[in-house]
């Protein structure tokens, strides 16, 4: 939802798991064994029809990080100077203060130590208002914002410390400044505080002295508080309620209205906006539904109040402005001399500020303004999905980080502090410095091709965004909610879809890739072998069957738009599946290895990584063109994606060997040891080997010395490197589910299905049978044991949850399942 024309502005710089018992497998593939390539595809050498191959040209990884103004991980609040200088804060782990000359162009950053110079605790700048003179008053708290510890500084304008305030005792639960145009503060506190009351706002002079208590009895828990020029008080009040409930997981819906509708009673505390006269006597209350998340600014435009993302002006029922919405986020608010109105946009699709340059308008423009600092413009870290076309866009998996720049460390877990984001980066054969398919020109120059990221409202776990593709300059998203984004920029998305809703899908919609191109956008429901055609409006053109054989599991797509053409990696049979755009037959063709992930290339050529380590390109016929083998045998091929000049790019990731003892770091997840995009060039070659379905080999040979007289010894060295796969021993799985009524909460039984479906990707079809057992008041067998995966893929989707938990029944019927069936030949 959008409440106003807004204008998007540049700026400066595994596995999931439920909470309770989600799935459990039967079954084991050997320690340390890499999955082998799949049987039934040609073997030997094929013939080509062009002699290349692709060469390692490059390497992306270990960019470092480094703060930048404009560049915000999670924006605090915001205040103005008379002559239009901004002061933001930021402050997620360490602190900044960024200082943005008139305009709001970056300028520079005032760290956390400067601020509160002299100090022996670590302290977070949190809140911050600029008096008459210029000064600038800045509240700071002991490691988090929610502490009761604070301090207030004095910074010249340019950032410069000049002095404490004292503030008198540390627990003191301040957490809001505001200076009045004489110099008196005003600091709202609340809390058990040094023996004071649970609730006021302190007056304080320039020498940090109190001078007076606000504490009406409408006043309830004091969050934000500002003086205008009169000396009328503006507080938010909030009035907790202990007894809450949480709310369920997912996108929150927006509470309508606002404003409450009953008026407040005189003396009872008002969860909304209490004013108070110049004389400090209560002049009238605001109530709101919920004052959760408020702030409040006064100046020469008016008096506004935020809640969540929305902004309104003071007293009106319909917003101003409405930010991003669908999950947490929050307005920090100024209204500067020169009329406009700002705020400080905390929201995980965007950080950075809003400006309005004419509130009084009906329908005033507005103006973002920032780019993405959390996770750390690093990396990349943990790229886990690519697409490619004008720039390319890495997805990063969920992870945690540990230590301190530049010598974190890394790692997965079940529920990741950092969210996910997708990188824009450069394609390569452009100027670093060219903002290829990027609006944002964060680190453009010094940075080379890592130039900023999007923010996306999902993690490594529950909420996961799924994969990425590209169109031009715009980013499509899709995530565990089935919910398709378009990001034109790095600010909040243009347009979403829920394709649940979209689709009227039944089975319920299982989103596992998606692919874009020529203005149409096409999403895989892996479980049930269907793609969903989109338009680059977000409406729905149609939805087919992928008509996969038995056995059949798709676990990627990739489209030529030009073309008209879909692809499908068809995992459960080895080989790649052509469709039309409206799903029509296109035919299909056999590959020597398992499909991992495909792409397609700029003239409609396939691009296969396979799940061997071995890349392949193929004419949409089946023409095998080039094979070549990734450059180490000792990291994990992740994604395949190709450019608009053809050069591909894999992505990869060394993690914590399965033979090693688990750290600290990699409880619930793994450690990330090592993660980077490799890029390949095309080059002239003979006819490609492509890999027989055991082993692979590459040949290499040298001669040395290099020169010699004639007449002198040569010696001719040659050379083979090979890999075989482990010896593969037949597999009986049966994945028990947990169906009862506790894996409705907290999106759990989505989870477990996710993850299921994830184990299946990474199975062999070609020695594995697999079950599927839900149980709730009982066990019920949804699927015995069949060949390959496809049908236990298609039911997860349609299991619903409901009775109590009864698992010893369906460990029963799992081991009679596994004890009944036949060994498969060769077992």
């Amino acid at each position: 939802m959008r409440g106003a024309p807004v204008t998007r502005a540049p700026a400066a710089r595994r596995g999931a798991a439920a909470a309770a018992l989600a799935a459990i497998v039967l079954g084991a593939v050997p320690a340390g064994q890499r999955p082998a390539p799949a049987a039934g595809a040609p073997h030997g050498r094929v013939q080509a029809g062009e002699g290349i191959t692709y060469a390692l040209a490059d390497t992306w990884r270990d960019v470092p990080w480094a703060a930048a103004a404009g560049r915000y991980r999670r924006v605090r609040d915001i205040s103005s100077a008379p002559d239009g200088t901004r002061y933001v804060v930021d402050s997620r782990d360490v602190g900044f203060v960024h200082v943005l000359p008139p305009g709001g162009a970056p300028g520079w950053i005032v760290a956390a130590d400067a601020v509160a110079a002299g100090a022996d605790e670590d302290w977070l700048p949190c809140r911050v208002d600029v008096g008459a003179g210029g000064q600038v008053y800045v509240l700071s708290k002991v490691a988090s914002c929610t502490s009761n510890h604070a301090r207030l500084d004095r910074l010249a304008p340019d950032g410069t410390w000049v002095e404490e305030v004292p503030l008198g005792g540390d627990n003191n639960g301040y957490n809001d400044v505001a200076v009045r145009a004489d110099g008196r503060l005003f600091l709202s506190r609340f809390g058990i505080t040094e023996g004071r009351g649970l609730g006021q706002v302190d007056v304080l002079g320039s020498d940090g002295a109190l001078r007076e208590v606000l504490s009406p009895p409408e006043l309830g828990l004091p969050v934000a508080v500002d003086v205008a020029a009169d000396g009328t008080v503006y507080i938010v009040s909030r009035v907790e309620d202990f007894d809450s409930a949480p709310p369920p997981p997912g996108p929150q819906p927006t509470a309508e209205p606002s404003l409450a509708d009953a008026p407040a009673q005189p003396g009872v505390p008002v969860d909304g906006v209490v004013v108070l006269a110049p004389d400090h006597r209560v002049r009238a209350t605001f109530p709101f539904v919920t004052a959760d998340e408020m702030d409040v600014a006064v100046g020469e435009a008016g008096v506004f109040v935020s809640r969540g993302t929305e902004i309104f002006r003071l007293g009106e029922r319909a917003p101003l402005y409405t930010g991003p919405t669908g999950h947490w986020g929050s307005v920090a608010l100024d209204a500067p001399a020169d009329g406009r109105l700002l705020g400080a946009l905390n929201h995980c699709h965007f950080r950075g500020v809003v400006e309005i340059a004419a509130p009084a308008a009906p329908r005033p423009p507005v103006r973002l303004i920032g780019a993405l600092d959390r996770p750390d413009l690093e990396g990349p870290v943990y790229p886990v999905r690519l697409a490619a076309g004008e720039a390319v866009a890495v997805l990063q998996g969920g992870y945690d980080m540990w230590g301190e720049q530049p010598d974190l460390q890394y790692s997965t877990l079940y529920a990741t502090e950092q969210p996910q984001v997708v990188q824009r980066w450069a394609r390569a054969g452009v100027p670093a410095d060219a903002p290829q398919g990027a609006t944002s020109t964060a680190g453009s120059g010094g940075w080379g091709r890592l130039r900023s990221q999007l923010g996306l409202c999902s993690d490594g776990a529950s909420l996961a965004t799924r994969d990425v593709a590209v169109d031009g300059g715009t980013v499509y998203t899709v995530d565990a909610f089935n919910t398709l984004l378009a990001r034109p920029d790095d600010l909040p998305p243009a347009w979403s879809l829920v394709l649940d809703a979209a689709v009227d899908a039944d089975p319920p919609w299982r989103s596992v890739a998606l692919a874009a191109g020529s203005g149409v956008v096409v999403v895989l429901d892996g479980a049930a072998g269907r793609v969903a055609r989109v338009d680059a409006t977000g409406t729905v053109v149609d939805v087919w069957d992928a008509g996969l054989d038995a056995g059949g599991l798709a676990v990627d797509v990739a489209l030529d738009g030009a073309g008209g053409q879909v692809y499908l990696a068809d995992q459960g049979a080895a080989r790649v599946v052509v469709r039309g755009l409206d799903g029509g037959d296109r035919g299909s063709f056999a590959l020597p290895d398992g499909p991992a992930r495909v792409a397609a290339g700029p003239g409609g050529d396939v691009f296969v990584l396979g799940r061997g380590g071995w890349g392949f390109r193929y004419r949409p016929d089946g023409t095998l063109l080039a094979a070549w083998p990734m450059p180490r045998r000792d990291v994990d091929p992740l994604d395949i994606a190709v450019d608009v000049d053809g050069r591909v790019y894999v992505s990869y990731l060394r993690r914590l060997g399965h033979d090693a003892p688990p750290t600290w770091l990699s409880f619930g997840g793994f450690d990330i040891l090592e993660a980077g995009v490799w890029v390949f060039d095309a080059e002239p070659a003979g006819e490609p080997e492509a890999p027989a379905a055991g082993c692979v080999a590459r040949g290499d040979k040298g001669a040395a010395p290099a020169r010699l007289p004639l007449g002198d010894t040569v010696t001719v060295t040659l050379a083979v490197d090979g890999w075989c796969p482990d010896a593969v021993d037949p597999l009986r799985l049966v994945i028990v589910l947990d169906a009862s009524g506790s894996m409705n909460k907290e999106g759990a039984l989505d989870r477990a299905e996710a993850a299921a479906l994830t184990l299946l990707g990474a199975l062999d079809t070609r020695t594995t049978e697999t079950a599927l057992i839900a149980f709730g008041d009982g066990a019920t067998t949804l699927v015995p044991l069949t060949p390959g995966m496809g049908a236990v893929a298609a039911r997860l989707s349609a299991v619903t949850a409901g009775g109590d938990s009864r698992l010893a029944p369906a460990l029963g019927a799992a081991t009679a399942l596994l004890g009944a069936a036949p060994v498969r030949d060769g077992g």
